[in-house]
């Protein structure tokens, strides 16, 4: 038996708490190898105008020539020049240069035009030249209006 002091009296036992296994869904957090993607800023394009200035060539009210085109024929050891010809032309000048850009002969050479027209070289405009490498500068010519300058290469091989 017990022995009891002041007011203590027996009590029943108290109850317990057991745990025991929940029949409800608890969340659970997994990881699991899934490809994601990040944003990051990118450019985006949009449709910007430029005006750039222009400048086209061709024969005006006043008729100057110009010329789209000068090709050395036969090159090498050209015997003349095919010119194109935009409008017609009276004459031409070709200015022959060395390779160090000194100029060795000036040629005129008889017009026409407009379109392609060969202007020939005298036939012993190249005699006294040495074998190598030239440039050219061809102007067109119709009364006192001149043409903007081409500029070409030619060969000479003999």
């Amino acid at each position: 038996m017990r022995a009891m002091s002041g007011g203590d009296s027996e009590s029943p036992a108290s109850p317990s708490v057991t745990p025991s296994p929940s029949p409800s869904p608890s969340p659970t957090l997994t990881a699991s190898p899934l490809p994601s993607t990040t944003a990051l800023p990118t450019a985006s394009t949009s449709p910007t105008w430029v005006v750039t200035p222009t400048v086209a060539v061709s024969s005006g009210p006043s008729g100057i020539p110009v010329i789209r085109q000068a090709i050395p024929v036969p090159n090498p050891n050209p015997t003349g020049l095919a010119i194109d010809l935009d409008g017609r032309a009276d004459s031409f000048e070709v200015r022959i240069y060395s390779a160090a850009y000194a100029m060795v002969c000036t040629l005129q050479v008889a017009g026409g035009g407009p379109g392609w027209v060969h202007g020939a070289f005298p036939p012993d405009w190249s005699q006294r030249l040495p074998r190598g490498t030239y440039y050219f500068r061809l102007i067109a010519y119709k009364g006192s209006y001149a043409s903007p300058a081409k500029l070409g290469r030619l060969l000479l091989l003999r």
